[in-house]
């Protein structure tokens, strides 16, 4: 596995709000919640279609819930700062902006899908680095 350069404070935010939101999605109602962490590598097919991710390793993250989804008005506007879908008094619609601004100061980009009655999941990339062992592996010509 490869490295990640990213403050442990904020990635820990970054799990921990979107595990909040899956936790609220499912409303109390027995579901599903997985936490998934894996690298990938993406190449030009990957990213033609997708103007924020680059070629390259990345850490991912993922975190899928069975919770309510959500419709495409909501997800359009689930990054802006103070929009919520939760009652009056129980969020500020700060969570997922915070995320977004988290993922994005770190190189990296966040993914969403949805569908309504079936769920919710997060895909988080963050950029691997490339360590002092993979340096030396590249310049013996290994």
């Amino acid at each position: 596995m490869g490295e990640v350069c990213a403050d442990k404070a904020q990635i820990e935010s970054v799990i921990m709000n979107l595990v909040s939101n899956a936790f609220d999605a499912m409303e109390g109602k027995p579901g599903r919640l997985e936490i998934l962490l894996s690298q990938v590598e993406l190449d030009k097919n990957d990213t033609d279609s997708d103007a924020d991710l680059e070629e390259g390793r990345y850490a991912k993250i993922r975190i899928a819930d069975t919770g309510s989804g959500m419709d495409e008005d909501c997800m359009k506007r689930i990054f802006e700062p103070f929009y919520t879908t939760k009652k009056v008094g129980t969020g500020t619609g700060l969570g997922l902006s915070t995320v977004y601004g988290i993922v994005t100061n770190h190189g990296g980009t966040i993914k969403v899908s949805s569908e309504l009655g079936v769920g919710t999941t997060f895909d988080v990339y963050l950029p691997l680095v490339a360590t002092e062992v993979e340096h030396e592996v590249s310049a013996r010509g290994d």
